[in-house]
């Protein structure tokens, strides 16, 4: 058989012309070795399982990149290669220093940009650069302190010239994604390739993030002894979501977006359900314009009113501060080599990428023939990464060109760097692929430090210079080899004192409480008609005819989920499975439990989020409108639902989290029993032993009726079982008795008794514990149908009520606004 070394050197053949990773002269570089003779002894079929292992863990940690515009793009896996980028110490350590260098330097330029502007008045910079960029915030001026350590953390990407040596391409500032999904494909190919990770010797992650979080709390304005941080995101919607609550988890900061926080005299608040919390930190993920609608972009919703005011008062920390956007300005680029001289008194060690601003006119016509560069707007725009003339005919470059005379001072031009190339393992064989790296830089207690990593970004098509993760790019750890072997690093560290015990957290925001109780709706909603459909499926004689106990059935199921549709008056089963986008389906309350999990999987546990990536996985098997395995498939979503119902009753601490997913679950489950009653009180075939049977198992009490009641079946004992038996945990008493004792211990209400959750809860409590099952039964056994009715529908309106009451206080988190002109005549 076929070592995988020799398929490599048989098959791989590297892009011509640029730095290859893995081979130099056609052999397979040292630093490769311990890691190829180590694969050899897998062989490729086994590396393939590998993979597919590795696959499994992102699906199953729900880690995702989102591609704009590209529905088969939303929450798509992340691509992850499990052949990493290998680089040797000795290759490695010019880079770290240049790359220090760099994060010196940018400090110092961004502090002067806002200060005395020394790099103007030496002209060293145009003025027109920094005053007609967009991403000079002139509301920020005021913001920074000469020579104050601005920068906390940014990211820069390189590549390499064909000689090997490393080039900057250009800094992220504001919000530099990846590191987060550095550290995940870290932890993925640790797990997937052990042995290998352990034996390699390479440079451990933690260190770093353990830096970054210390430098964050210790910069805060107003010294405490744990402040309050917060990563501001911009909520699910964006692209790298999955980052920002991963590290908000990994570092311990709350996740809050603008809807959770307000500004009051200057201060800035998280609002949570038991008060406003005061932020002392807000490590950002969002752009400079967006943070503040007040003095920034009036049209923000992602960021606070009044945030840079706070800023300015001294009473929050905003990392990286406002205004810091300037440093992502590519024009900038072309003059750092001098500025480099001036603020550090030395060349830069990391040379850029040679770059033009076609503001400045000798810039301009240095390069306005030229074929063999590339064109880019100096503020980076989603759907306009460049234009590389030589792939260009005369008339497209010529209309180029005429839109740069309108505003040369919106373009840079740089000279196209080949970038490097590296095998990628797809489809069981080795591909080369074009790629880019991405370094991550974050402030030390003196200096900066550097991730001994980073993201490695490659594609495939070897004609691809645009290597973004939004044009699919696939990732690639990077192994940083140390000289001698590593000790296992954690996040912890130990503290200087003894540690103050706390038993209760920080605390917790209404849009988390929020999709905590619809996250507990949803499961309990979704698990009453899976066991619906379940009895369905099961009911038929044959697999194929249609029984009488199925269609009553699937009349019952219709009345509880409302209108579905003419089209599918015939198929309930069809329309519950497979229609996701209709509310009623299990489909549709499936995908609504998944992506309310998604909003808060900062708050959930890894069990809780593999549970619900096991329900979006089986949902998505659903879509095939392929029912004929139906019955496995809702056997399967039944035992995920009941997993996750005890991951959110038994593991959640008993803090003002637990209450929500608790109160929202009997909310949903009384509801559920009120709604059936009444559906079978219109079914004129409550006599069958067949029908009742059914309803008990639905509602999973068919053991213990059967044992209490040998072979005797009536609705009068299934009427009973169902609503008034405390012993039942699934009856309706005994959700009403949990909510009306759950009312009493409202989070952040100082009288419960007088709240008015507490007396719907009541007046609940006391309309089911006043019924009697002998007045809803005639004295023949039959059903007193009127009377169920009424019951029904008198404590369905009190659910309802009970449930718009906890919304009412809890998550009317949306603070609305109103323009100054609009007060008033």
């Amino acid at each position: 058989m076929e070592t995988l070394q020799k398929q490599l050197m048989s098959g791989y053949q590297p892009i011509p012309g640029i730095h290859d990773e893995f081979l130099q002269n056609g052999q397979i570089r040292p630093h490769y070795d311990f890691l190829i003779s180590s694969l050899d002894s897998l062989g490729t079929e086994r590396l393939q399982q590998r993979r597919n292992e590795a696959f499994r863990l992102l699906r199953e940690n729900g880690v995702t990149y989102s591609i704009y515009g590209s529905p088969a793009g939303e929450n798509r896996i992340w691509p992850l290669d499990l052949i990493p980028v290998i680089i040797p110490s000795d290759e490695w350590s010019p880079l770290e220093r240049g790359l220090i260098q760099r994060a010196e330097l940018l400090d110092l330029v961004l502090t002067d940009l806002y200060n005395q502007r020394t790099a103007i008045q030496e002209k060293l910079l145009p003025p027109d650069l920094l005053f007609r960029s967009p991403a000079f915030l002139r509301p920020c001026h005021d913001l920074f302190a000469p020579r104050s350590n601005a920068l906390s953390y940014f990211a820069t990407d390189v590549s390499r010239n064909t000689d090997g040596s490393f080039v900057a391409l250009g800094d992220r500032i504001q919000a530099p994604s990846g590191s987060g999904y550095s550290l995940e494909n870290r932890i993925v190919l640790s797990r997937v390739l052990p042995s290998i990770y352990r034996d390699s010797q390479v440079h451990r992650l933690a260190t770093y993030f353990r830096t970054l979080r210390r430098n964050m709390i210790r910069r805060a304005q107003i010294r405490k002894k744990d402040p309050l941080t917060i990563l501001l995101s911009p909520g699910p919607a964006n692209e790298t979501y999955f980052e920002h609550a991963y590290l908000a988890s990994y570092l311990g900061f709350t996740l809050a977006q603008a809807d959770d926080l307000t500004v009051r005299e200057q201060r800035l608040y998280l609002k949570t359900v038991e008060g406003f919390q005061q932020v002392d930190i807000v490590f950002r993920r969002i752009d400079d314009a967006f943070l503040d609608s007040l003095e920034l972009r009036g049209d923000s919703l992602l960021g606070i009113p009044g945030l840079l005011q706070c800023v300015r008062a001294g009473t929050v920390t905003v990392l990286n501060p406002p205004g810091c956007g300037i440093l992502e300005d590519r024009s900038l680029l072309a003059y750092l080599p001098e500025l480099s001289r001036h603020f550090l008194g030395e060349d830069l060690i990391l040379p850029n990428v040679r770059t033009y601003w076609l503001g400045d006119e000798s810039h301009l016509q240095e390069v306005r023939h030229r074929t063999d560069i590339a064109i880019k707007p100096t503020i980076r725009r989603r759907g306009e990464e460049g234009y590389f003339l030589e792939y260009m005919d005369d008339s497209d470059r010529k209309e180029l060109w005429s839109r740069i005379q309108e505003r040369p001072y919106n373009f840079i031009a740089q000279e196209v760097l080949s970038g490097c190339s590296c095998p990628v393992f797809q489809n069981g064989q080795f591909n080369p692929a074009r790629g880019i790296y991405r370094t991550f830089i974050a402030a030390a207690d003196s200096g900066y430090v550097v991730l001994p990593g980073g993201l490695a970004r490659f594609t495939v098509n070897p004609e691809n210079f645009i290597i973004t993760n939004q044009a699919g790019a696939l990732s690639k750890d990077i192994w940083i080899l140390a000289s001698e072997p590593q000790k296992q690093e954690t996040l912890l560290s130990a503290p200087a004192d003894a540690t103050e015990i706390f038993r209760k957290g920080i605390g917790l925001p209404g849009r988390v409480a929020d999709n905590l109780f619809w996250l507990a709706r949803y499961a309990e909603r979704a698990e009453n008609q899976c066991r619906f459909l379940r009895m369905i499926v099961e009911s038929s004689d044959d697999g194929n005819s249609v029984t009488v106990l199925q269609s009553t059935l699937s009349g019952l199921l219709t009345d509880i989920a409302g209108s579905i549709g003419p089209q599918y008056s015939e198929d309930i089963v069809s329309f519950m499975l497979v229609r996701m986008g209709d509310a009623g389906s299990m489909a549709h309350d499936l995908q609504a439990l998944v992506q309310s999990g998604r909003r808060i999987r900062d708050r959930l546990s890894e069990d809780t989020r593999r549970v619900i990536a096991g329900l979006e996985s089986t949902l998505a098997s659903l879509q095939e409108d392929d029912i004929v395995e139906a019955s496995e498939a809702l056997f399967q979503i039944i035992l995920l639902l009941t997993s996750l119902t005890g991951h959110l009753s038994e593991n959640m601490s008993r803090e003002a989290s637990y209450f929500f997913p608790g109160f929202g679950k009997r909310l949903e489950r009384s509801l559920f029993l009120l709604r059936l009653i009444y559906s079978l009180s219109r079914t004129p075939s409550l006599d069958w032993w067949d029908l009742l049977d059914g309803i008990l198992r639905i509602n999973d009490i068919s053991i213990t009726y059967r044992r209490r009641y040998r072979n005797r079946m009536d609705v009068r004992s299934v009427l009973d079982i169902l609503l008034f038996d405390r012993s039942n945990p699934r009856s309706l008493i005994f959700q009403v008795d949990e909510m009306y004792s759950m009312s009493s211990s409202l989070p952040g209400v100082e009288n419960p008794d007088k709240s008015r959750e507490r007396k719907l809860a009541l007046e609940l409590y006391t309309k089911v514990h006043l019924t009697e099952i002998e007045s809803l039964i005639g004295q023949d056994g039959s059903l007193l149908t009127d009377r169920i009715r009424a019951f029904s529908l008198e404590c369905q309106k009190l659910t309802h009520d009970l449930s718009d009451a906890i919304s009412d206080r809890y998550f009317q988190y949306m603070e609305h606004s109103q323009q100054l002109e609009d007060l008033g005549a």
